[in-house]
């Protein structure tokens, strides 16, 4: 197999000269006209706190952050990829378990199965996930709206 080189040409160049320069200027925009002081050192306070009780350092509001974000990007990552799978036992699970944590979020992939393509079981599993997340019953919380 023939390998082609990748040559550097000048339009290569001016963008990345392009980009260096909009960087530069951006940097200077925030240092000079932005007029705050940037206070660094007490971030570490949001990542970490020492916890007298066990005498350990633990993780603080940042990181707790930071891993329920993470969390939650990778199970609705597995959620979408599994519904979008051509196993209909598997689709009807995720479809079922999304409705029953009221992710609203996935109502509208819900809604764009066919119920003519999909099998009747699958078809019946979304139809009900369709109506939790539209209307909750009766003194279940009222999902967000997001």
């Amino acid at each position: 197999m023939l390998q082609k080189k990748s040559k550097i040409t000048t339009l290569d160049v001016l963008v990345l000269l392009a980009l260096l320069v909009g960087l530069a200027y951006i940097i200077y925009q925030v240092k000079v006209k932005l007029n705050y002081n940037w206070q660094w050192g007490i971030i570490p306070q949001y990542l970490f706190r020492y916890d007298a009780e066990s005498g350990k350092w633990v993780s603080n509001y940042l990181i707790h952050g930071l891993l329920t974000t993470l969390r939650l990007s990778f199970w609705g990552t597995l959620l979408a990829t599994i519904l979008d799978r051509p196993s209909e036992t598997l689709s009807s699970i995720v479809a079922y378990h999304i409705a029953e944590l009221g992710l609203v979020g996935f109502r509208e992939r819900l809604a764009a199965f066919d119920p003519r393509q999909t099998g009747f079981f699958l078809s019946r599993v979304i139809e009900k996930a369709l109506k939790l997340l539209t209307a909750p019953e009766p003194g279940r919380p009222v999902p967000n709206a997001r």
